[in-house]
């Protein structure tokens, strides 16, 4: 027999608690950074108690950690359903990166990633933490294009290719904050395709 609404009730209110908590922690830092993000304005955000935000996650490192944990799944989820439709033949290096690129530029979670990659260079409780969430998506992103990338020839893998890809698009976030000139970033990202696809096609012979 199927437990009764009423029981499933305070679950499912705790569920919902937290879902808002950690949307509201990814919205505040977005908005304000990670030095401008405190309890107090995530639990205003999310309209919850700040009894009940500390019941749950207890520092906002909690919060943190359980937002990029939370979006870090979601975005894998994106990422390979987005190469899965790409699967009537195997992805070219190229076409991996920019899937990359496209899943990953524009992302609440990828700026408030690049937030506390950024606070955790002072932050060593906050690095040690991050430091574990970031290698297991990194490892992750390389197992996907060893998996999916067709086999190409010369000196460069797939899964480095791909995590220089990450970094690269990293890079791209913080000057988009500063130049705003979206064009001219998509013409470098083209450029670095270029450079890629140079790299991993073996030359014919003359």
């Amino acid at each position: 027999m199927s437990p009764s609404p009423r029981k499933r009730a305070p679950q499912d209110r705790a569920e919902a608690t937290k879902e808002k908590l950690l949307a509201a922690t990814l919205s505040v830092i977005l908005r304000d950074g990670w030095s401008g993000t405190s309890t107090l304005k995530i639990c205003e955000e999310a309209d919850v108690s700040n009894g009940a935000q500390t019941h749950h996650y207890p520092r906002k490192n909690d919060l943190l950690i359980a937002a990029l944990k939370r979006n870090r799944d979601q975005l894998q989820s994106e990422t390979k359903q987005r190469v899965d439709k790409k699967r009537s033949k195997p992805l070219t290096m190229r076409e991996h990166a920019t899937l990359l690129a496209l899943t990953k530029r524009d992302q609440p979670y990828f700026y408030a990633t690049l937030e506390s990659l950024i606070a955790a260079r002072t932050d060593e409780s906050l690095r040690l933490e991050l430091k574990e969430i970031d290698e297991e998506w990194i490892q992750s992103l390389r197992s996907m294009s060893r998996e999916r990338v067709s086999a190409q020839a010369g000196e460069l893998q797939p899964d480095d290719i791909v995590e220089l890809t990450l970094y690269l698009v990293r890079g791209m976030v913080v000057q988009r904050g500063v130049h705003q000139n979206s064009k001219h970033l998509d013409k470098m990202f083209a450029l670095w395709c270029d450079i890629i696809e140079r790299a991993v096609t073996k030359p014919t012979d003359p």
